[in-house]
């Protein structure tokens, strides 16, 4: 996530608020990519979560993300499963998913999350006020796997940032390598120009 990138959604979910005639508050933690300054939203209240506390206060962390990932990670063995029947290797496997199903597998993930588990989460989180709480919903895993091992799987990209602030000189030389490449690409789309003959 970049702060053009989160500005971007946040106007365009600011349309959509306004579309359906509701004010929103939206809740979002301290990464650097959220502080986003001189935009004015109609519709869409920020306020941000205190320092140190997103795994406490934040709903997604309650067992949000964990559900999604657990679907993910399903629908991606189950995948590899049909391609060791059909004798693909595990490499020829992984060459073969795409972004786009990728994509189609988290938009099916995220579809499979149930809406009690996202209740539960934001209850856990503190969102709601009511006499009885319950634990957040287990989601059913049919996978003949180890369930600790599973767990790992899931997990395996738990402590990977989503997110970073680039020095100056990391911005500079991005800058320096993109003008670089597309300096190299004029230069061999002239020589293929120069290279080409007449029939």
């Amino acid at each position: 996530m970049v702060s053009s990138l989160w500005t971007n959604i946040l106007k365009e979910f600011d349309r959509d608020m306004i579309k359906q005639n509701r004010k929103v508050v939206l809740f979002i933690d301290n990464a650097p990519c959220h502080k986003v300054t001189d935009l004015v939203l109609e519709n869409v209240k920020i306020e941000f979560l205190p320092a140190n506390t997103t795994s406490i206060l934040q709903p997604l962390d309650q067992g949000i993300i964990h559900a999604f990932k657990v679907y993910f990670r399903q629908i991606l063995i189950r995948k590899q499963l049909l391609a060791i029947e059909k004798g693909l290797s595990n490499k020829d496997f992984v060459k073969s998913i795409s972004i786009l199903d990728a994509q189609t597998f988290a938009k099916r993930s995220w579809w499979l999350v149930k809406k009690e588990t996202i209740e539960n989460c934001f209850r856990k989180a503190g969102f709601f006020i009511e006499n009885n709480s319950s634990d957040v919903v287990e989601e059913v895993i049919d996978v003949t796997i180890d369930p600790t091992e599973f767990k790992e799987y899931v997990n395996c990209d738990k402590e990977l940032e989503c997110f970073g602030t680039l020095t100056e000189d990391e911005i500079v030389s991005s800058i320096l390598d993109g003008k670089s490449s597309e300096a190299s690409s004029e230069e061999n789309s002239q020589d293929e120009c120069n290279n080409v003959h007449p029939p």
